[in-house]
Protein backbone atom coordinates (compact mmCIF):
# COMPACT_ATOMS: atom_id res chain seq x y z
CA UNK A 1 0.00 0.00 0.00
CA UNK A 2 1.32 3.63 -0.74
CA UNK A 3 2.32 5.36 2.20
CA UNK A 4 0.48 9.00 2.71
CA UNK A 5 2.12 10.06 5.67
CA UNK A 6 3.81 13.18 5.18
CA UNK A 7 7.58 12.89 5.00
CA UNK A 8 8.97 13.56 8.25
CA UNK A 9 11.91 12.51 10.68
CA UNK A 10 9.58 10.35 13.09
CA UNK A 11 8.55 8.45 9.76
CA UNK A 12 12.11 7.35 9.00
CA UNK A 13 11.85 5.32 12.66
CA UNK A 14 8.35 2.97 11.18
CA UNK A 15 7.29 1.51 14.29
CA UNK A 16 6.28 -1.91 13.73
CA UNK A 17 3.53 -4.25 14.81
CA UNK A 18 4.50 -5.19 18.17
CA UNK A 19 7.03 -2.83 18.70
CA UNK A 20 6.56 -0.96 22.04
CA UNK A 21 6.89 2.80 22.20
CA UNK A 22 6.52 5.66 24.33
CA UNK A 23 3.82 7.76 23.20
CA UNK A 24 1.89 10.77 23.94
CA UNK A 25 -1.47 10.21 24.66
CA UNK A 26 -2.28 14.02 26.14
CA UNK A 27 -4.49 15.44 25.43
CA UNK A 28 -7.18 13.06 26.31
CA UNK A 29 -10.85 13.13 27.29
CA UNK A 30 -12.75 12.10 30.83
CA UNK A 31 -11.97 8.04 30.92
CA UNK A 32 -9.32 7.78 28.36
CA UNK A 33 -6.10 6.90 29.52
CA UNK A 34 -3.57 10.08 29.19
CA UNK A 35 0.39 10.97 29.29
CA UNK A 36 3.54 9.53 27.61
CA UNK A 37 3.18 5.73 28.23
CA UNK A 38 4.47 2.95 27.04
CA UNK A 39 1.83 1.79 23.94
CA UNK A 40 1.81 -1.85 21.66
CA UNK A 41 1.55 -1.37 18.12
CA UNK A 42 -1.04 -3.36 16.38
CA UNK A 43 -1.57 -2.10 13.12
CA UNK A 44 -0.42 -4.08 9.86
CA UNK A 45 2.60 -2.96 8.78
CA UNK A 46 1.50 -3.35 5.59
CA UNK A 47 -0.74 -0.32 5.80
CA UNK A 48 1.07 3.26 6.28
CA UNK A 49 -1.47 6.77 6.72
CA UNK A 50 0.55 8.66 9.32
CA UNK A 51 -1.23 7.56 12.30
CA UNK A 52 -1.07 3.65 13.60
CA UNK A 53 -3.45 1.65 16.09
CA UNK A 54 -2.35 0.91 19.46
CA UNK A 55 -2.89 -0.13 23.13
CA UNK A 56 -1.82 1.60 25.60
CA UNK A 57 -0.08 0.14 29.06
CA UNK A 58 -0.98 0.80 32.52
CA UNK A 59 0.54 0.58 35.81
CA UNK A 60 -3.17 0.58 37.42
CA UNK A 61 -3.11 -3.31 37.43
CA UNK A 62 -6.70 -4.93 37.71
CA UNK A 63 -6.37 -8.83 38.31
CA UNK A 64 -7.71 -11.63 36.37
CA UNK A 65 -9.31 -8.94 34.11
CA UNK A 66 -8.52 -10.71 30.95
CA UNK A 67 -9.12 -10.39 27.95
CA UNK A 68 -9.91 -6.97 28.80
CA UNK A 69 -6.29 -6.44 30.12
CA UNK A 70 -3.33 -8.56 29.81
CA UNK A 71 -0.67 -8.25 32.85
CA UNK A 72 3.27 -7.96 31.87
CA UNK A 73 6.56 -7.85 33.83
CA UNK A 74 8.59 -7.10 30.87
CA UNK A 75 12.26 -6.20 31.28
CA UNK A 76 11.97 -2.70 28.79
CA UNK A 77 8.46 -1.63 31.06
CA UNK A 78 9.80 0.34 34.88
CA UNK A 79 7.40 -1.22 36.51
CA UNK A 80 4.64 -3.99 36.28
CA UNK A 81 2.31 -3.64 33.76
CA UNK A 82 -1.47 -4.42 32.37
CA UNK A 83 -1.82 -3.77 28.44
CA UNK A 84 -5.56 -1.99 28.39
CA UNK A 85 -7.01 -3.73 25.60
CA UNK A 86 -10.25 -1.23 25.67
CA UNK A 87 -8.38 1.77 25.11
CA UNK A 88 -6.69 1.16 21.85
CA UNK A 89 -6.67 3.91 19.76
CA UNK A 90 -4.87 5.27 16.63
CA UNK A 91 -2.20 8.18 17.09
CA UNK A 92 -0.43 10.26 15.02
CA UNK A 93 3.06 9.17 14.47
CA UNK A 94 4.09 12.52 15.52
CA UNK A 95 3.73 11.19 18.90
CA UNK A 96 5.78 8.59 19.29
CA UNK A 97 9.04 9.26 20.84
CA UNK A 98 11.09 5.88 20.82
CA UNK A 99 11.02 2.34 20.95
CA UNK A 100 11.67 1.17 24.33
CA UNK A 101 10.78 -3.28 22.94
CA UNK A 102 9.22 -5.24 21.67
CA UNK A 103 6.65 -8.61 22.54
CA UNK A 104 7.22 -12.18 21.02
CA UNK A 105 4.70 -13.03 18.14
CA UNK A 106 3.21 -15.37 20.35
CA UNK A 107 1.75 -12.81 22.53
CA UNK A 108 0.37 -10.90 19.38
CA UNK A 109 -1.74 -14.07 18.47
CA UNK A 110 -3.34 -13.76 22.24
CA UNK A 111 -3.53 -10.44 21.99
CA UNK A 112 -5.32 -10.15 18.35
CA UNK A 113 -7.61 -12.97 19.98
CA UNK A 114 -8.48 -10.71 22.74
CA UNK A 115 -9.27 -7.73 20.39
CA UNK A 116 -11.28 -9.92 18.42
CA UNK A 117 -12.92 -10.68 21.54
CA UNK A 118 -13.28 -7.26 22.68
CA UNK A 119 -14.74 -5.51 19.35
CA UNK A 120 -17.13 -8.91 18.73
CA UNK A 121 -15.05 -10.09 15.64
CA UNK A 122 -15.18 -13.75 16.85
Amino acid sequence: MKSLAAPTEKTLTNPKRGDVWLADFDPTRPDEIGKVRPALVIQSDDIDIGTLVVIPFSTVIILDSEPLRVHYELPFLKSASDLAIPQMRALSINRFHKKIGSLPSSEMSKISQYIGIVLCLK
